[in-house]
């Protein structure tokens, strides 16, 4: 199954940016490697901002109802 969210990762502005056009209902978490939260956003086609001086494995959760997906990359 296939679900239209993109996530977007900008270096300059450390900023991850989550994409829907579908009318899913989620929670977003930008987390560290430890599952620490970092940033959050209640819904979809929000924008989460890496704090200042964070260096390590970023973790992207977004939570729904049936279902939870995870992305991680290194900052």
């Amino acid at each position: 199954m296939h679900l239209p969210i993109d996530v977007y990762y900008d270096d300059a502005t450390r900023q991850f940016e989550v994409i829907s056009d579908g009318e899913i209902d989620a929670q977003v978490y930008l987390c560290d490697e430890n599952g620490a939260t970092l940033d959050y956003a209640p819904c979809l086609n929000s924008t989460l901002t890496v704090p200042d001086g964070f260096t390590g494995v970023a973790v992207i959760i977004i939570d729904a109802d049936n279902w939870e997906g995870r992305g991680e990359t290194v900052i």
